[in-house]
């Protein structure tokens, strides 16, 4: 059944990377490309190739996160979008912009995104350290804290565009998450970033299955559960500030595709986070697809048109646990 289903997503994410050539407002058929010489045909090709690979980097790396973050927290809600990390991100760059609009040398991406990372982390030890009672996430703390953030650092983005010179079109795609500003080199830091969480999270997939069973089982079993904890924020606030320095917010990709793989594969990390990062690789080229194509030649925000699926499925999840019970 589990080979049945890698075999299914693995094929999807083939056939979703080839229609995405084919279908949007800016089509690539591989017979013309393969006999001419235009230049243009060429410049296409690579605008939907970088637009595509970003979206697959975009995807695998909001789905790894929320496994992570599903794990330090304890319960199938905790995503970087819920628990205002990438709004807390979101409203760095608003920072980073508002800042650059008065210092031109401030006007770089290394410092657009040291604000992301910096109020992206500060958003997810703010949600950590006051939904805890006794040393344990309360649940209700963490949701009612988490959106009081992503409503705060929302309004305060807001504030900041609406006086920022800077403020236009391109400004409010980029605020509901878009993938227009994609090119090679989005592709190569968030492909870099990809491989970096790779590596780290999947070497401590032991680590989180005890943490899963509990604290005093994890520091029983010789895990350092605060450490285990402190380099994962690190790291999910990290990437979660370099993608939404790219592509904006984009959110409930990190709750809804780990909580759906795990009720197929089932809890064990190393293959949950496997099947996550392709499925959210996918699932985040389909929503674009959609949003390029729906009201072509205009274009919707990824962001609301990942949200629209996102958030009944949230709510179903919320009422299904309120019940007891699994879905």
């Amino acid at each position: 059944m589990k080979k049945l289903f890698l075999s299914s997503i693995i094929a999807l994410f083939i056939v979703v990377g080839i229609l995405y050539l084919y279908i949007g407002p800016i089509h690539f058929y591989l017979a013309n490309f393969l006999h001419s010489d235009s230049p243009l045909m060429g410049l296409l090709f690579q605008m939907k190739v970088e637009r595509l690979l970003t979206a697959y980097c975009v995807g695998a790396i909001l789905a790894l996160c929320g496994v992570v973050m599903q794990n330090l927290f304890r319960n199938p809600i905790a995503d970087p979008y819920i628990l205002g990390v990438s709004s807390g991100a979101g409203m760095g760059v608003g920072v980073a912009m508002f800042l650059a609009s008065f210092f031109p040398i401030l006007s770089n991406f290394t410092v657009t995104m040291a604000c992301a990372f910096i109020f992206a982390i500060l958003s997810s030890f703010i949600a950590l350290f006051f939904s805890r009672v006794n040393g344990q996430v309360i649940l209700t703390r963490l949701l009612l804290i988490g959106m009081a953030l992503t409503f705060f650092e929302g309004a305060f983005i807001q504030i900041i565009f609406s006086v920022n010179v800077l403020r236009n079109f391109n400004v409010f795609l980029w605020l509901m998450g878009s993938l227009d500003n994609a090119n090679m080199n989005s592709v190569v830091v968030l492909g870099v970033t990809l491989c970096i969480l790779i590596i780290v999270f999947t070497s401590m997939h032991r680590s989180f299955d005890l943490i899963l069973l509990g604290p005093e089982i994890a520091h029983s079993s010789g895990v350092r559960v605060e450490r285990v904890k402190w380099i994962s924020l690190c790291l999910v606030s990290l990437a979660v500030a370099l993608v939404v320095s790219y592509c904006g917010i984009i959110g409930f990709v990190g709750m809804i595709i780990p909580h759906a793989i795990r009720i197929v594969v089932g809890p064990k990390n190393l293959k949950l986070m496997i099947f996550s990062m392709i499925l959210g690789a996918v699932f985040v080229a389909i929503c674009d697809i959609i949003a390029t194509t729906l009201i072509s030649p205009s274009e919707l925000p990824l962001g609301a048109v990942i949200g629209i699926i996102g958030a009944p499925y949230f709510i179903l999840l919320l009422v299904h646990m309120n019940r007891g019970k699994r879905i």
